[in-house]
């Protein structure tokens, strides 16, 4: 009640000073609140603008790592080939030295068993000469024992 007094006591001029005053705060307060919209508004599409540049930085390195690793892959494959390949040309070389080797030992074999057939036939031989021996010796002794017993009774 002592603000309405007090306003109907002021002169028209101060009235004028008081809506002017209260009108300014009033701008002012407006202006404030035009201008938080406005920034929020900015913050907003700066905001969008951040999410959006992030979306395509992260999209170019998701590339990026795909391609590296399909590059990362194709090596990959590569030296698989390359080691599936030294893999099959050492088994060759391994295979063609075992049969080389195994070659080598059928030769060596043939030749043992040559030896061996050649000693059993020097051996067969010598045995029948043995035996002939052994036969000409008997022969020798009965001669010498008929021979010897006829002396005595003559």
């Amino acid at each position: 009640m002592y603000g309405i007094l007090a306003s109907a006591q002021m002169m028209p001029s101060s009235w004028i000073d008081t809506a002017a005053e209260k009108g300014f705060i009033a701008v002012l307060l407006i202006i404030f609140v035009g201008y938080f919209i406005k920034r929020s508004r900015n913050d907003d599409n700066r905001v969008k603008e951040a999410y959006a540049t992030s979306q395509k930085n992260m999209e170019e390195q998701n590339r990026v790592v795909r391609e590296r690793e399909d590059y990362l892959l194709a090596e990959s494959a590569k030296r698989e080939e390359i080691i599936r390949t030294e893999a099959e040309s050492r088994e060759r070389l391994i295979r063609a030295e075992a049969e080389k080797r195994e070659s080598i030992l059928m030769a060596s074999q043939d030749r043992m068993l040559e030896t061996l057939d050649n000693i059993a036939s020097s051996l067969n031989k010598m045995e029948r000469s043995m035996t002939k021996l052994d036969q000409r010796m008997d022969a020798i002794e009965r001669k010498i024992g008929d021979g010897s017993g006829k002396g005595d009774g003559g």
